[in-house]
């Protein structure tokens, strides 16, 4: 039987490396999710906004493991965003994997995660908010 895994941020070379590996070994369905517009994805949320989220929980509690490796690396210091961008950032790096484990484990105690970091989290980074989420 296929093995369902959800990815958000497919994008990522992180996730690309993830699902070159898996493919050799396993059967799987892959469910991946893009936040853009311009992604060419089943699904595509917005991950800043925890409705959309809620909406797809049937998807979300339907697979048997999650990999959350999505996020938004600004490009300005952290003085020059307005509150708007600067909640926008952390609801997209910080808010979006809360809800959506939530999700997860409220409706599937067998579900595996992984939530992928970054060296951000751990060294810092000049984008405040993104250092802050990944830690």
């Amino acid at each position: 039987m296929a093995e369902t895994i959800l990815i958000t941020g497919p994008k990522t070379n992180i996730c690309q490396e993830f699902k070159s590996i898996l493919s050799n070994n396993q059967i799987i369905n892959y469910i991946e999710i893009g936040s853009g517009k311009d992604d060419n994805y089943k699904h595509n949320i917005d991950l800043s906004n925890m409705d959309q989220i809620d909406k797809n929980k049937d998807l979300i509690k339907s697979c048997d493991k999650i990999v959350l490796a999505h996020g938004i690396l600004g490009t300005e210091r952290f003085l020059n965003y307005n509150e708007k961008t600067i909640l926008h950032l952390i609801k997209v790096n910080l808010l979006s994997f809360i809800r959506i484990i939530e999700i997860a484990i409220k409706y599937n105690s067998n579900v595996r995660i992984a939530v992928i970091g970054s060296e951000s989290g751990i060294k810092g980074s000049f984008v405040i908010s993104y250092s802050l989420s990944k830690a």
